[in-house]
């Protein structure tokens, strides 16, 4: 597989990149000391696509013809490359060298029935043969779909959260809000996990080309070089999770980032999306609640922000490269990895107190605080979460043998009390309801504001 160098500019802004990150780190720390920032989150990879294209395809297609030599073919599949990295392969208006020749193999779909399946390839709804790659934890989380039109052009897929703990014997995580596509809040070795999610990145690329190449050998015996082929992100998922912290102490996000819309849930994600399927961006933010004690800024690249970012062949570089994305999409929403930080609860002290007197989780207690959703439903998924909770006296069934659960008196008691808040504009700390009038007040300075 040829894996793409940085030019010597991009390669020299990187270098240049990391020394004013390093001087701007530090003058933070001066300034907050150890109040943690954005700076300092878990950083990972999660659910990624993959475009993969051998340009020496064209020498088997066109079985012996000289033509796919010439130069205008060859720079018309050059620009074809450079189109799949800006959109992907998708209805892509790109002209095919020999658009007569390209056929579609009908006789080799044929003898592979139990691997059909649909696909969209570069001229809209087809059809391909479609291989599971890895299951783990009763879920596929590596395939490869071969469209049957050539070039025979492929999609590929990866949950690197799943597939890092399919190769790590990582136990299965028991508090998800929603799924287990998570690491444990344990592992908070934060730059080992992101110097591994890079090799991650980079040795299953290489993986994925071998089995492409062992595929076409085996369905149309053609031979290609490892050289020509490419292996296009176009869309990838990049976590930044802050371990021991709520989203509600992220919430004021809302109120300071520079978009159109920002949709919130009420379930016990109480995900925001921050212009949630604006078709016009290459890229999108969310936060939400992934399980108690774990807040998770995520962070997805599509198409040419993809191909752009996820480049190279160091690991090294490559961090820098994703350091670099995360600046640049948060940079559209005028936000930045060095101003934004966690605001600590007013009542976070009484809730630790709370917690260790009745013997519970600090975490799980909060998040069932600041959700604001009265009925909840779960899954084989989060069966665990549903057991601690219940345990804990914290949610009961609407009626009986209902699927629904709804808060217990007490929970609801402390959601009253605890949960609701403003920020104070001077000093960015919450304010909490004064127990003489109708007013927020703001424990630190003193700042006041009307409930009505």
């Amino acid at each position: 597989m040829r894996i793409l160098k940085l030019p010597e500019p991009e390669q020299n802004r990187v270098n240049k990149e990391k020394v004013r990150k390093a001087q701007a780190l530090e003058k933070i720390r001066e300034i907050h000391g150890d109040l943690p920032t954005l700076q300092f989150p878990r950083i990972s990879l999660d659910r990624a696509y993959f475009s993969i294209f051998s340009k020496d395809i064209f020498r088997h297609i066109y079985k012996g013809k000289d033509r796919y030599l010439d130069k205008y073919d060859q720079n018309r599949i050059d620009n074809m490359v450079q189109e799949l990295r800006a959109q992907g392969f998708q209805k892509v208006n790109f002209d095919l060298p020999e658009r007569k020749d390209m056929k579609y193999r009908k006789d080799v779909f044929n003898d592979y029935p139990q691997f059909k399946q649909n696909i969209v390839d570069h001229k809209g709804h087809g059809t391909g043969l479609h291989f599971k790659l890895c299951d783990f934890e009763d879920e596929v989380i590596s395939w490869i779909t071969i469209s049957m039109r050539e070039p025979h052009m492929a999609v590929a897929y990866v949950n690197f959260q799943k597939y890092y703990r399919y190769l790590n014997d990582i136990p299965k995580p028991t508090i998800g809000n929603f799924d287990t596509n998570f690491l444990p809040v344990e592992m908070d070795n934060k730059e080992k996990i992101f110097d591994d999610f890079a090799k991650l990145f980079i040795t299953w690329c290489r993986e994925i080309e071998v089995i492409y190449k062992h595929k076409m050998y085996e369905l149309f015996e053609y031979e290609l070089d490892p050289e020509k082929t490419e292996v296009i992100p176009i869309s990838i998922e990049i976590p930044c999770e802050y371990l021991h912290r709520d989203i509600a102490e992220f919430a004021w996000l809302s109120d300071v980032a520079y978009c159109k819309s920002v949709v919130k849930h009420s379930d016990l994600t109480r995900t925001m999306y921050f212009n949630k399927n604006l078709k016009s961006q290459r890229f999108q933010m969310k936060l939400y609640q992934k399980a108690f004690g774990l807040a998770r800024m995520e962070v997805t690249v599509h198409k040419d922000w993809a191909s752009h970012f996820f480049c190279g062949d160091d690991p090294a570089i490559l961090k820098d490269k994703i350091k670099m994305c995360i600046d640049a999409v948060l940079a559209e929403y005028r936000l930045s990895l060095y101003d934004i930080k966690p605001v600590e609860m007013t009542y976070s002290r009484f809730l630790g107190q709370l917690a260790s007197a009745l013997d519970w989780d600090r975490d799980m207690l909060l998040m069932i605080i600041e959700s604001k959703n009265s009925e909840f439903r779960f899954s084989r998924e989060n069966q665990s979460l549903q057991k601690k909770l219940i345990k804990a006296d914290l949610i009961e069934r609407e009626k009986p043998n209902s699927k629904n659960w709804i808060k217990t008196d007490f929970a609801r008691w402390l959601s009253s009390q605890l949960g609701g808040y403003f920020i104070c504009p001077h000093c960015r700390t919450y304010m909490v309801k004064s127990d003489k009038s109708l007013e927020y007040v703001c424990s630190s300075c003193g700042y006041s504001k009307k409930m009505i």
